[in-house]
C-alpha cells in the first residue's frame, strides 16, 4: 500500500496545519466510530474487525492482530484479497468502490469504510487512521 502511506503522510501533514479549534472537532467527531465493527458488503457480511486503538485485539490499526495484518485473508490490509488493494469493489482504498465495508455500532449502520467521495455517510482509512490515538 505504498499510495496509502503517501496519503497517511500526507494527512498528517494537513491535520497539523488544521487550526487547533477545528482539529478538537474533528478528533472529537472521530470517537463515534470507537469500537465500531467493519463488515463487508458481500455475501456474507464478512467481519473485518474493528475501528479501535492500536492495542485492540480485533483492531484495524493493530498490526499484530489478525484483522491489522497484510497476511490474513479478512484483512483491509491484503492487497491480494476481495476486502483490499485498490480495484475490489468491496475494498475501502478503492476511489470507485460502490460495495465499501460497512460500519456498524449497536446493531446500526453508521457508515462506510471508503475512499470514494461519491458514497453518502463514507469515512476514509486515512482520517481514521490519522487520528486513531483517539480511538
Amino acid at each position: 500500500m505504498n499510495n496509502f502511506k503517501v496519503l497517511v503522510a500526507l494527512a498528517a501533514f494537513f491535520s497539523f496545519s488544521m487550526p487547533a479549534a477545528a482539529q478538537s472537532r474533528a478528533n472529537k467527531g472521530i470517537t463515534l466510530f470507537s469500537g465500531a465493527s467493519i463488515v463487508g458488503q458481500d455475501a456474507k457480511k464478512t467481519f473485518l474487525g474493528k475501528i479501535d486503538n492500536p492495542f485492540g485485539r480485533d483492531s484495524i490499526f493493530n498490526e499484530f492482530s489478525t484483522y491489522g495484518n497484510e497476511i490474513y485473508p479478512k484483512s483491509i490490509w491484503n492487497e491480494i484479497n476481495i476486502f483490499g488493494g485498490e480495484i475490489s469493489q468491496y475494498s475501502p482504498f478503492n476511489p470507485l468502490a460502490l460495495q465499501p465495508p460497512m460500519i456498524i455500532k449497536n446493531g446500526k449502520l453508521i457508515g462506510y469504510l471508503t475512499c470514494n467521495p461519491a458514497v453518502k455517510g463514507g469515512i476514509s482509512v486515512q482520517a481514521l487512521f490519522n487520528r486513531k490515538d483517539w480511538l
